[in-house]
């Protein structure tokens, strides 16, 4: 029993038992029904044992006829400490204060919440809230229950779909659902659904009317895909055909290209540089666009070509950046 609320509620003690015999005042207290716990022997071999304040008043009779005495080692419980605080008033009726002043403030509405995302704008459900008595700092008590102010704010909020009002604390949430009307569809006459274009067919779902082709057959363009008349000869009736074809559709291409054509252009400049030779065999180069590198002694070369201001145009002497066009003349 240590340590339960129902005991610290009703406050309970440690005794020490001093004098008499402790096996006979533990037999007459079990027959009394005096509930003892934590039962144990000190050093000193004192019995020691816990016991709630009114059960101990009722030990007196039995102390008295077992010849022994009792010595109170620790008080615990809530009318001890009541007692500890009767003794600082100012102290007590602070702690009073301000569970009361808790109490009180616990009991009004502090927030006023709208949700739901509707297009009814906010200021009008809250005048329709404040129109039934829900409002900022008003006590909580006083409002009905949660199905009570929906139905009432309902009536201020027809085009609404669902009102939902909870509380939760200090708060109220109030939760609107706007109301969805139907799309209003234009009126259509009787007609068949046929194909746009050449297509195999591999999926119809008919919706309304009756479907003319099936799974796998090739349609032209304009052929009829969903009949929009049901019913024979006799007892017909035409209705607005709607489904869902899908195929398979391809395309084919033409592509005609000449083999020779015909392009004006400009006639191409004259060449820039020449190279020219004479009849023994030998030639002349000039450079296009570079300037020639002039050898320190030019070496005649059987064969070779040399440019006509006597630079030398061997091998050796050659730039990889040169260019040179070449003529024969005959």
């Amino acid at each position: 029993m240590k340590g339960t609320w129902l005991a610290a509620l009703r406050g309970y003690v440690w005794v020490k038992l001093i004098g008499g015999d402790p096996e006979k005042f533990l037999n007459a207290a079990t027959a009394h029904k005096i509930t003892l716990w934590n039962i144990a022997f000190s050093p000193e071999g004192r019995l020691t044992f816990g016991v709630t304040v009114p059960d101990f008043f009722r030990l007196r009779p039995l102390l008295k006829q077992n010849g022994s005495k009792t010595r109170i080692l620790s008080r615990h419980g809530v009318p001890f400490r009541m007692a500890r605080l009767s003794r600082r008033k100012t102290f007590a009726a602070g702690m009073v204060g301000f569970a009361a002043a808790l109490f009180i403030l616990s009991t009004l509405v502090w927030t006023v919440k709208v949700e739901g995302g509707s297009a009814i704008p906010d200021d009008k459900i809250r005048q329709a809230a404040l129109a039934e008595g829900i409002y900022e700092y008003q006590w909580s008590f006083r409002l009905p229950d949660s199905k009570t102010m929906s139905e009432r704010l309902a009536r201020h909020l027809p085009d609404a779909a669902w009102i939902g009002v909870e509380k939760k604390g200090t708060s109220i949430i109030i939760t609107v659902i706007d109301s969805t009307s139907a799309e209003e569809r234009a009126l259509e006459s009787p007609r068949d659904l046929v194909a746009k274009t050449d297509a195999v067919v591999t999926r119809i779902i008919a919706e309304n009317g009756r479907p003319k082709v099936e799974r796998n057959d090739r349609v032209r363009k304009g052929d009829v895909l969903i009949s929009g008349i049901l019913g024979g000869e006799e007892r017909s009736k035409a209705v607005v055909s709607q489904g869902k074809v899908m195929g398979l559709v391809w395309h084919e291409y033409r592509i005609v290209s000449p083999l020779s054509k015909k392009v004006k252009a400009l006639p191409a400049p004259p060449p820039s540089g020449a190279i020219s030779s004479s009849a023994a065999g030998r030639c002349k180069y000039r450079a296009i666009g570079v300037n020639p590198i002039r050898c320190p002694k030019p070496v005649p070369r059987s064969g070779g070509c040399t440019s006509e201001n006597g630079s030398c145009l061997s091998e050796g002497c050659m730039n990889s950046k040169w260019r040179f066009r070449k003529t024969r003349k005959s």
